[in-house]
C-alpha cells in the first residue's frame, strides 16, 4: 500500500516555496524554481528533525579554508541544540536576498543554494576589488548585508552547490578574495552524511524524513561515484570481440604498453 503520508510531507515542503511566492498558485513556474523548490524541499524537511540528528551533520560538511574559522565553527555547531535554530527562508534585506538564514541569540548562518544555475551576480574578469564590501560577487554581497544585522553575532555565509559547480566557485573566490572568510558544502558531501545516518536511534517518523532526503538527492543524481560494484583491475583487456544483446561488435584496439600494474594506450 502506498503510504500517503510521504506524498503529503513532500506537499507540505512545497508548500513553503509557494508561501515565499516562489511558486505560482498554479506551479506554471515550478520548473523554473527547482533550486527554491529543493530548497524547500531538503531543508523544509531537516526542521523536523533534532538539529543533532539532522542540520548538524550537513553543516559539519562544511570547508573553509582558514584553520582558524574552522575550529570556531565547529565550536559554535557543537553548543546549539535541538530546535533552537530559527529557519527564515528566502530572506530579504534591502535588496539581498538569500535562500535560507538560520540564526539563534548567538549565531547567525546563510546559505546561498544552488542547483543548476550559478552565480546571478559577480565582479568582471580582471577587476580588483581591493575591499570585499564593494564587491558585485552574490556572496560577497550577502556577507555585507548579514554584518549589517547580526549585532554582536559571530556571521558565516555557506555556498551549498554540487561538487563541480562548489569547487569552480571556491578556487575563484579564494584566489581573488583569499582573505574573506566563506564555507562551502556540495550536494554529494551531504547525501554521505545522510547515508551515514544512524537511524536506528531515531524514531520511526525521523526516520522516515532521512530516507526522503537521501531518495531526494539520488532523484537529482546529486550522489557521488562509489566504484565500480566488481573488481574492474582483475579484468583482463583483450582484442576480442563485445557482445551487447545480439550484436557483435569489433574493436580494434590501440597498441597496449603495460606500466606497473596500468594500460596505458597509444595512438
Amino acid at each position: 500500500m502506498k503510504d500517503e503520508s510521504l506524498d503529503y510531507g513532500r506537499e507540505m515542503n512545497e508548500l513553503l516555496a509557494e508561501i515565499h511566492n516562489k511558486i505560482t498558485r498554479n506551479s506554471s513556474n515550478l520548473s523554473d524554481r527547482v533550486e527554491d523548490q529543493l530548497t524547500g524541499n531538503f531543508f523544509g524537511s531537516l526542521r523536523y528533525l533534532p538539529f543533532q540528528d539532522g542540520l548538524s551533520k550537513m553543516l559539519y560538511t562544511a570547508q573553509f579554508s582558514n584553520e582558524v574559522v574552522s575550529s570556531k565553527w565547529e565550536e559554535a555547531l557543537s553548543r546549539l541544540e535541538a530546535y533552537e535554530l530559527e529557519y527564515k527562508f528566502w530572506f530579504r534585506h534591502e535588496k539581498c536576498e538569500i535562500d535560507l538564514l538560520l540564526s539563534s541569540s548567538d549565531i547567525l548562518i546563510g546559505i546561498e543554494v544552488k542547483y543548476i544555475s550559478g552565480l546571478s551576480s559577480d565582479d568582471e574578469i580582471g577587476t580588483e576589488v581591493l575591499d570585499y564590501r564593494e564587491s558585485r560577487n552574490q556572496l560577497l554581497r550577502y556577507t555585507v548585508m548579514l554584518e549589517q544585522i547580526a549585532g554582536n553575532r559571530p556571521v558565516y555565509i555557506l555556498f551549498l552547490a554540487p561538487f563541480e559547480m562548489m569547487n569552480a566557485v571556491r578556487k575563484t573566490l579564494l584566489t581573488r578574495y583569499p582573505n574573506v572568510q566563506l564555507g562551502f558544502m556540495n550536494w554529494q558531501d551531504l547525501h554521505q552524511q545522510l547515508s551515514l545516518i544512524g537511524k536506528e536511534k531515531l524514531d520511526i517518523g525521523h526516520q522516515l524524513i532521512v530516507e526522503d532526503l537521501k531518495q531526494l538527492l539520488e532523484k537529482k543524481e546529486l550522489v557521488r561515484f562509489r566504484g565500480f560494484v566488481s573488481d574492474i583491475s582483475s579484468q583482463q583487456v583483450t582484442s576480442e570481440s563485445y557482445q551487447f544483446s545480439e550484436e557483435v561488435i569489433q574493436f580494434n584496439w590501440p597498441s597496449i604498453q603495460i606500466k606497473g600494474d596500468y594500460y596505458e594506450y597509444k595512438r
